[in-house]
């Protein structure tokens, strides 16, 4: 299953991708396929994953790698606590929510 996100890639921009989770990897992949990646990011890589809750329904995300920070929001629509579900099982301790 997949989430609509957006993730950020400028001061002021963010791009429509959805977030999976697949195994012993999260995949981030771009709606618009023509000219961005694919971003696949391996379990054992992930140092921190953070999801936010602010009042009025918005949800933010934070993806900490040994590599790279990939940040942005989660769509209000998409079902939580399924999704925090997923996030438990395959990276346990290394997710917060706030």
């Amino acid at each position: 299953m997949s989430y609509p996100i957006k993730l950020k890639s400028g001061f002021f921009k963010t791009l429509k991708y959805r977030l999976s989770v697949e195994e012993d990897q999260l995949m981030l992949k771009p709606e618009l396929s023509e000219g961005f990646d694919l971003i696949t990011i391996k379990n054992g890589d992930v140092l921190e994953l953070g999801l936010i809750r602010y009042p009025g329904g918005r949800i933010e995300f934070e993806i900490i790698t040994t590599g790279a920070y990939y940040f942005g929001c989660i769509s209000p629509e998409t079902d939580l606590d399924v999704l925090v579900g997923i996030l438990k099982k395959s990276f346990g301790r290394r997710l917060s929510i706030e």
